[in-house]
């Protein structure tokens, strides 16, 4: 049985969970059962909720490290799901996954300051981005995203506009001119004091001609918004560091804590939240020895 990485399955679920409409829980995972069986190929193989749940979900929740924990799972199935998302199996998706990461053309240092995902596009073009982008999360799923609409038709800085950001660029045909070219160049060269993760997008562009208009474009980086499902999971994936911390403007902790438990130590702590999961959960309350 071959192994998967945790952040190929990962992505591949979750993607499958936002197509669906549903989210990772017992009774969303029944609803991608029934949907994902429907003639997706290899026709042949099943895939049933327990299966997602104990072969893929779980697995996924314990895992220490994405990108270097694996999963064993049977390829059809693997097949079945990347079919499901529109891909023709695993293989043709993984490809596409290996352009999304080649794409990220100005890799940050790790110290991006940003901790929203901005979502930079044409002010034409948000209308029909918007729902491709609520359509990339499956319910629950609740990112911070911030559109930035930008019209560059009397020009721009993109390194001022991506400075400290993690960011989809939408870019679109009205970036066919020579004077965008050195613009555009600035996003396939490795620029360390931007500092940002940046995954430029196509939309509504003629790729053959985007190839013969800036032949010294990276193809293989050249990537559309049919792929911005992938590009936002991907994103959301590589950025999880199980519980992360940031300071609000009053000063007290926002604290995201994913898979994982967290212990709140002070004088008169006060601890407010919102508590998502697909999961069953304990909660122990231990003030001054007394548990509730």
């Amino acid at each position: 049985m071959p192994s998967f990485s945790v952040k190929q399955i990962s992505i591949i679920i979750k993607m499958a969970a936002a197509k669906a409409g549903t989210d990772l829980s017992r009774s969303g995972l029944l609803e991608l059962e029934m949907k994902i069986n429907d003639g997706y190929k290899p026709e042949e193989t099943e895939i049933n909720q327990r299966y997602l749940d104990e072969h893929v979900v779980k697995p996924i929740e314990r895992a220490s490290d994405p990108n270097s924990s694996t999963i064993s799972l049977g390829k059809d199935k693997v097949d079945k799901l990347c079919n499901y998302l529109g891909y023709e199996n695993f293989k043709d998706f993984n490809e596409w996954l290996l352009k999304v990461e080649k794409s990220i053309v100005l890799y940050p240092t790790n110290q991006v300051v940003d901790d929203f995902i901005h979502i930079i596009c044409n002010p034409e073009d948000e209308k029909f981005i918007n729902p491709q982008v609520k359509n990339s999360l499956y319910q629950g799923q609740e990112p911070e995203l911030k559109f930035e609409l930008i019209d560059c038709k009397g020009g721009c800085n993109f390194r001022k506009i991506v400075k400290g950001k993690k960011c989809l660029l939408i870019l679109n045909q009205e970036f066919f001119i020579s004077s965008f070219y050195d613009q555009l160049k600035v996003f396939y060269e490795l620029d360390k004091d931007i500092n940002a993760l940046v995954i430029p997008l196509w939309y509504d562009a003629d790729i053959d001609e985007l190839k013969s208009v800036f032949p010294e474009l990276p193809q293989e980086q050249i990537i559309t918004t049919e792929h911005l499902a992938l590009a936002m999971q991907y994103i959301l994936t590589i950025n999880k560091v199980g519980a992360k911390i940031t300071e609000n403007s009053t000063s007290k902790n926002h604290t995201v804590i994913e898979n994982s438990g967290a212990v709140f130590l002070g004088k008169n702590t006060t601890v407010k939240g919102k508590y998502i999961s697909s999961r069953d959960m304990t909660i122990n309350i231990n003030n001054k020895g007394n548990q509730v």
